[in-house]
């Protein structure tokens, strides 16, 4: 079964500087970058797993910055065109999940890129659930650089996210 979470640990490192500076407070994909950097130092867990893997074994750093780094696109484009993808191109992961909406039924395609070989190679997912489950996954994602006082919770589209407008 198709899923994945932002964990937060049990507890939380007081070492992390969320106060570094950053560059380009526009360019989406490096703040989601910075911030997945920041939420692994204060030990946040990512956890994927379907197409016969409970568990990817995926690290917040890279897999989920790529991962949320097509998130709005995936949720824009499952709303209007009714298909979407991510791209988990982190060496060593390297698959593509497609996305296709009919109805209220979404059909997820896993491309691998290595020799891993997913098992099935097709999941179904409820859209609601899945619509849950991304809006879920990037609320947390803000609410946990907020907690780590991070001034990225305060851009776009970041802070939408802390009043779960996503």
């Amino acid at each position: 079964m198709f899923k994945f979470a932002l964990i937060c640990p049990k507890q939380m490192k007081s070492t992390v500087d969320s106060q570094e500076p950053f560059g380009d407070d526009g360019d989406y994909e490096y703040l989601v970058m910075v911030g997945s950097r920041l939420l692994a130092a204060a030990d946040y867990r990512f956890t994927l797993g379907g197409f016969g893997s409970d568990d990817w074994n995926l690290d917040v750093e890279y897999d989920m910055s790529s991962f949320i780094e097509g998130l709005p696109d995936l949720l824009a484009d499952l709303r209007t065109k009714g298909a979407g993808e991510i791209d988990l191109y982190a060496q060593g992961v390297e698959r593509v999940l497609k996305f296709s909406r009919v109805q209220d039924t979404v059909a997820i395609a896993c491309i691998s890129r290595t020799d891993w070989t997913p098992n099935p190679p097709i999941e179904y997912c409820d859209y609601v659930e899945l619509e849950v489950m991304l809006k879920r996954l990037a609320t947390n994602f803000a609410h946990a650089l907020h907690r780590l006082s991070s001034l990225i919770a305060r851009l776009e589209p970041f802070s939408k996210w802390l009043r779960e407008e996503v």
